[in-house]
């Protein structure tokens, strides 16, 4: 899917409508493949009931992954309120879910998860349930195991990284994994970019397939943001490298009215403007880069608003000063924008009605750098403005805020390249192999 396609002003159908949900599968008892992010445990709620036992597997689950005694391999009950999890949801329809991921070191950093037993045993504990765990992806034993799932039970395949033919893209791997499944539900944005057997492949083998709620609510809410005219879109900019920046930049200054950036990548584009030294920017070799970064904005007529000051800590200092963008020194540790940029930056931004955050602001590992990204998380959860947070930095640090102020953003995106590639125009293979309707 293209942002242009979702973000269509066509009135005949919601550009998603091409895209099947799970209520279309038919689920029960069917034998469906679910493709996640890791981060799927931060969506399911603790069970509140559980039925009554059903009968188990003669497969053996996986060790570490058996519920405690008062937990059954029936699905849980799921309260009343919003549209279930994509997982907890196929298993109230009585599906026999065979969950399926990847684990990059990247995610593995992400998700505070060290493998996949281990996501493997908190979604036993999470759900009641005992998971089953083949050893291999495919095989007599990993076709036992899916065949002899019981309706709502769940298996849990190993880390899809490590197969040989996932990363290559292997039409032989993904028709070993279409074998033994009837359906397909694709709820991993993170991977959504990348041309992977289990993401481009095999669900072209299915006849039944459809895209997960949380992949979904990624989609609608970054089309609705691509789609919407300038004047009203802000976007706060943070992070350790410009380098890592640029490219993005490059792509989304036109899209943006008004720019906002801190940290270390501030600091760069303020030394390119002459507003503080050569030798205080972070990545001296990309001062060339962002002096066309400053013109290109300038010529669109962003607005784009650099630090007026900073708190260091200099060599040797053990406390915190507030310097100037002039008066930081080369070495100095950027700890984060100082109190004017911080109510500068407020100003700015509030005029917003429509905020993309991508990057901390100040460098979290010090105790005194959290404070105006905690200030730009309160801007990003007021009502009256809808907000877009980018980023595995980012990310974490709203995730360890109060649950109210988590709630007020209204999208937390998991797939920060998966996130610039759809912002940039570009088709995601994940998300097009699953369309049903063109």
């Amino acid at each position: 899917m293209s942002v242009n396609e979702i973000g269509t002003s066509k009135p005949v159908a919601h550009p998603l409508d091409a895209f099947g949900t799970v209520e279309d599968l038919d689920c029960r008892g069917r034998r469906v493949l679910l493709r996640v992010d890791p981060f799927l445990l931060e969506t399911l709620e603790e069970p509140v009931a559980s039925p009554p036992a059903a009968p188990e597997p003669s497969a053996a689950p996986a060790a570490g992954v058996t519920p405690d005694a008062s937990a059954t391999s029936a699905p849980a009950v799921v309260p009343p309120g919003p549209p279930a999890p994509t997982l907890r949801r196929l298993l109230e329809l009585e599906a026999r879910v065979v969950l399926a991921t990847h684990f990059t070191p990247e995610l593995r950093q992400e998700s505070g998860l060290d493998d996949v037993e281990t996501l493997a045993a908190r979604l036993s504990e999470r759900l009641g349930l005992e998971v089953f765990m083949p050893d291999e992806h495919r095989g007599d034993a990993a076709v036992r195991v899916i065949q002899e799932l019981r309706q709502g039970q769940l298996c849990v395949l190993p880390d899809l990284w490590s197969a040989r033919g996932e990363q290559k893209n292997d039409d032989g791997f993904a028709r070993a994994l279409s074998s033994s499944i009837d359906a397909y539900v694709f709820d991993a944005f993170s991977a959504s970019h990348l041309e992977l057997a289990s993401t481009v492949k095999l669900p072209r083998l299915v006849p039944r397939r459809a895209l997960g709620e949380r992949c979904r609510r990624e989609l609608a809410v970054l089309g609705d943001v691509f789609a919407l005219s300038r004047g009203s879109v802000g976007l706060a900019l943070g992070g350790r490298a410009f380098a890592e920046k640029i490219d993005t930049l490059g792509e989304w200054l036109s899209r943006v009215d008004r720019l906002v950036v801190g940290g270390r990548v501030g600091l760069t584009l303020l030394a390119a403007s002459g507003r503080a030294p050569a030798e205080a920017s972070p990545e001296p070799e990309r001062l060339a880069q962002a002096r066309s970064l400053l013109a290109r904005a300038r010529d669109l007529g962003v607005t784009l608003t650099l630090p007026v000051d900073y708190r260091v800590q200099l060599a040797g200092d053990q406390g915190s000063l507030v310097k100037r963008p002039a008066d930081v020194p080369a070495k100095a540790r950027i700890i984060d924008i100082g109190p004017e940029s911080r109510a500068l930056f407020g100003e700015v931004l509030g005029k917003a009605r429509h905020l993309l955050w991508w990057g901390p602001l100040g460098d979290l590992a010090h105790p005194e750098g959290a404070d105006s990204s905690r200030e730009l998380a309160e801007l990003c959860a007021r009502p009256e403005l809808t907000s877009v947070v980018l980023g595995a930095d980012t990310r974490r640090f709203v995730r360890s805020l109060a649950p109210d102020l988590q709630r007020g953003i209204d999208l937390v995106s998991t797939g920060s390249a998966a996130a610039q590639a759809l912002l940039g125009g570009r088709r995601l293979p994940g998300i097009e192999a699953v369309r049903v309707r063109r």
